[in-house]
C-alpha cells in the first residue's frame, strides 16, 4: 500500500514536470522558435522531456506493482540530477539550478521510498 502511495506521488510529480516541459515548448512556439530543430538543439529541454517521460512511465508501472517501474523512475530522477549537476558545473547562477536541485532531491527521495517498500 505504501509503495502505491509513493507511485501516486511520483506519477503526480512526473505529470507536473511533463506539463512544465510542455509549457516551455509552448512559450518557444509563441515566440516563433518552437520548431522541432530548435527543440532538439536545446539540451536542457531534451533532458527534462526524457526525464519527465521516464518518471511518468516508471511511476505508472510501479503503481501497477511491476518490478521494472521503480528502475525506470530512477532513470527519470537521474536525468534531473544530471541536469542540476550540469548547470552547476557550467557555472550557472544559483537561481537557475536551485529549482532543479530541489526537484531532483525530492525525486531521489521517492526513488528511495520505492526501494524501502518493495513488494514480494
Amino acid at each position: 500500500m505504501i509503495r502505491r502511495i509513493f507511485a501516486l506521488i511520483g506519477l503526480l510529480a512526473g505529470l507536473w514536470l511533463f506539463h512544465e516541459v510542455s509549457f516551455y515548448q509552448g512559450v518557444l512556439a509563441s515566440r516563433g522558435v518552437g520548431d522541432l530543430a530548435a527543440l532538439l538543439a536545446d539540451v536542457p529541454f531534451l533532458i527534462r522531456f526524457i526525464g519527465a517521460v521516464f518518471l511518468c512511465i516508471g511511476a505508472a508501472l510501479a503503481f501497477g506493482l511491476k518490478w521494472i517501474g521503480p528502475a525506470i523512475f530512477l532513470v527519470g530522477s537521474l536525468c534531473y540530477v544530471l541536469l542540476a549537476l550540469a548547470m552547476v558545473a557550467m557555472g550557472a547562477d544559483v537561481s537557475l539550478w536551485q529549482d532543479e536541485a530541489v526537484i531532483a532531491s525530492g525525486l531521489i527521495g521517492i526513488s528511495i521510498g520505492f526501494g524501502l517498500f518493495r513488494t514480494t
